[in-house]
């Protein structure tokens, strides 16, 4: 993008520079590849902006900081000038895109929704291509718009997610899905209508706080599940949990094992392989 960046600058050059460009001319200036470019947008921003701005384009930023995003410094660098942090985070998570970034929390909440929606649909594309797509609770406000656009996610993972988590069914990819640190787990609705679904995993799950008569009814409804992870699990398996007949792998972790929970485990008549790790042993 040289090339439209060197017309901009141009125009910019003979029409003045806008209130509203500085943001940009200032990741040219301290992020440009091309020195001339870089030399140019300097130019162009040093009369035009306060002498807090002024100073930090004189000065070497170490860059390295921000890569990864990381909120605070953004805004740091930010204060008392005229830039714009959501331009700034949307820029720095396009030149290093590794997933979610804290940069992400200012551009979901600071940026215009037509940027948001181009921003969740490359957080998608690259968590298609590299790995499962992390559901913090920021994102649940565009849970729809995420089932709409992720046809092609395979993992997803669930952070701090509570509330209606229903619409699921769309995303007919999906092979596996975990839920992390909840304090009320409450699966989707339709999670049984995911042909492909075959893991699901629970993890640092409040039990005190968390309905798992209700999870497991859910539950049973996915036919094709195959393997559950439980992370601490349910102090007592509830009724439900018998009925995942499609299991076949099961692994458990500091959750009391005793005859009772054995007469549950003993209704899953397809389960193959049983793990048990920091369990009361019997």
């Amino acid at each position: 993008k040289t090339d439209q960046q060197e017309l901009g600058l141009t125009l910019l050059k003979g029409g003045g520079v806008p209130q509203a460009l500085l943001t940009e001319l200032f990741i040219v200036a301290k992020l440009g590849k091309i020195r001339s470019l870089a030399d140019v947008a300097r130019k162009l921003l040093l009369p035009n902006v306060c002498t807090v701005l002024q100073d930090k384009i004189k000065k070497r930023i170490r860059w390295h900081h921000y890569y990864h995003g990381h909120a605070k410094a953004i805004r740091a660098l930010c204060q008392d000038t005229e830039l714009i942090p959501w331009k700034i985070a949307l820029y720095l998570h396009r030149r290093h895109p590794d997933g979610w970034s804290e940069g992400g929390y200012i551009i979901l909440r600071n940026a215009p929704a037509s940027v948001v929606e181009q921003f969740l649909l490359e957080l998608i594309q690259y968590h298609r291509v590299n790995s499962g797509f992390n559901i913090r609770a920021v994102l649940l406000p565009h849970l729809p718009f995420i089932y709409r656009h992720g046809h092609a996610i395979k993992n997803i993972q669930f952070q701090q997610a509570e509330g209606d988590l229903s619409g699921i069914a769309s995303l007919q990819q999906v092979e596996k899905i975990s839920f992390h640190y909840t304090e009320r787990l409450s699966l989707p609705t339709d999670i049984g209508q995911l042909p492909r679904l075959q893991q699901i995993g629970f993890f640092n799950i409040s039990s005190g706080t968390t309905d798992w008569q209700a999870v497991f009814e859910t539950l049973k409804k996915c036919t094709t599940l195959k393997i559950l992870y439980l992370n601490p699990g349910p102090s007592t398996l509830p009724p439900a949990f018998g009925q995942l007949q499609s299991l076949e792998v099961l692994s458990v972790m500091d959750m009391p094992i005793d005859a009772r929970q054995f007469q549950t485990l003993q209704q899953l008549t397809k389960l193959k392989t049983l793990s048990v790790t920091r369990t009361t042993e019997h």
